[in-house]
């Protein structure tokens, strides 16, 4: 049994080496299957962590927040490497590009932001839907 969290989960995601999983909640562990407690805590968003993926080379995380922000960690040390600022609505949904360049975030509002981790900036924008959009 893992024991770590005392408020809801609202995310789990799996690394692509499949050593690691992570989950989403007031803040964000991340876990090796065979440990019962976290071996690293994220901590640095001021509200619920919603959403949660793991980079394809497993060295990174990125995490969204109610407080409308993303996170790029280092699942190395739990540092943050980049914070992305930009929705004005919950976000609800993130994916890492196949090759790892782009993070993109979708929000309550169905706005999508197409991010480049190297600088931090807004790559693309659009609005394809009208209401949140659940899963990219």
């Amino acid at each position: 049994v893992y024991s770590g969290h005392n408020h809801p989960i609202w995310d789990i995601a799996m690394s692509p080496d499949s050593a690691y999983f992570a989950t989403a909640s007031k803040d964000a562990r991340m876990w090796m299957f065979e440990e019962s407690e976290p071996v690293r805590i994220f901590v640095g968003h001021t509200g619920d962590v919603e959403c949660i993926t793991f980079h394809p080379n497993s060295k990174y995380i990125a995490t969204a927040s109610t407080d409308k922000t993303l996170r790029l960690w280092t699942t190395q040390d739990a540092r943050t490497v980049r914070s992305f600022v930009g929705h004005e609505a919950f976000i609800s949904s993130i994916v890492f590009s196949p090759n790892g360049k782009h993070l993109a975030s979708a929000d309550d509002n169905g706005l999508v932001k197409i991010w480049d981790l190297s600088s931090g900036l807004v790559m693309k924008e659009f609005k394809p839907h009208i209401v949140r959009i659940l899963s990219m």
